[in-house]
């Protein structure tokens, strides 16, 4: 994949071609060091039944509003509405510990292990969901709150493999169009790990979408019987205002299409 090529078959910059040609090389091999099949695990938050609310499973993707998700599922886990949020020691802006409280309650599975345990008759009566996004509009989601100036980063991982803060945009999509989803940031991995089993089939019954996140997730309120549950709107991406179209050229359109084909195809999105 040469650089004029990604141009759309413009004119190449030499320049700028060998730096694209070392970056790829060196995500390659910070790659290929690695052994582990995949450096991150999938998330199934799972909640038995009881005069709350139904039991359910859900399947966390990032860059879909799971933050806001989390936060509106807390109170049927005991955890105050008040601890997912909570302003940064020095007012450096607001914290969100609903991940780490949900990472240490015990109440998550792994999906491989949700599957297995599915299989032997576990989860019968839980109502499986999930929400699902238009990979081209969550990758600008992702670029402006982590990479774009002002955004918090990525891991240490991600720095390794050219993922800085600072980066354009239409370098963030190369990078990430070169890093495999066994070492890609759930940020950026493709959805349909997140709920699919190994031959492909979607787990979850009910895929919402972020597109219609309100009326999507009043759906779920009300097949769990917790219709007073509200949705609150946490980690407003900094490119929100823009459309996500306006973010990309021919070329990175075309490379976001190769990389999430499976999610494109899967989830019926288009650019």
């Amino acid at each position: 994949m040469g650089f004029a090529r990604l141009q759309g078959g413009g004119s190449s910059c030499p320049l700028l071609s060998n730096v694209w040609l070392q970056m790829r090389s060196q995500t390659s091999a910070i790659i290929s060091s690695v052994n582990a099949p995949s450096r991150y695990k999938t998330r199934v938050i799972v909640r038995d039944g009881d005069e709350a609310a139904r039991p359910f499973a859900y399947f966390v993707i990032q860059k879909v509003a799971c933050t806001s998700i989390k936060s509106a599922l807390a109170p049927l886990f005991g955890i105050p509405s008040r601890a997912a949020t909570r302003e940064r020691a020095g007012g450096e802006g607001p914290r969100f510990p609903i991940h780490r409280i949900f990472d240490r309650s015990g109440c998550q599975l792994s999906l491989s292990d949700f599957v297995r345990r599915a299989e032997a008759g576990d989860f019968r009566r839980h109502f499986a969901f999930a929400f699902v996004r238009n990979p081209y509009d969550r990758l600008v989601s992702c670029w402006s709150d982590k990479i774009a100036g002002g955004g918090e980063g990525l891991s240490d991982r991600d720095k390794e493999l050219g993922l800085v803060r600072g980066l354009t945009f239409s370098w963030f999509v190369r990078v990430v169009s070169e890093i495999p989803d066994e070492e890609a940031n759930p940020h950026y991995r493709s959805q349909h790990l997140a709920i699919c089993r190994a031959d492909g089939t979607v787990v979850p019954e009910f895929l919402g979408s972020f597109e219609n996140l309100a009326a999507d997730f009043v759906h779920v309120c009300n097949e769990i019987g917790a219709p007073r549950l509200s949705l609150p709107h946490r980690l407003r991406s900094r490119g929100a205002s823009k459309n996500y179209r306006d973010f990309y050229d021919g070329a990175t359109r075309r490379i976001v299409e190769r990389r999430f084909a499976r999610d494109l195809e899967l989830l019926g999105y288009r650019f």
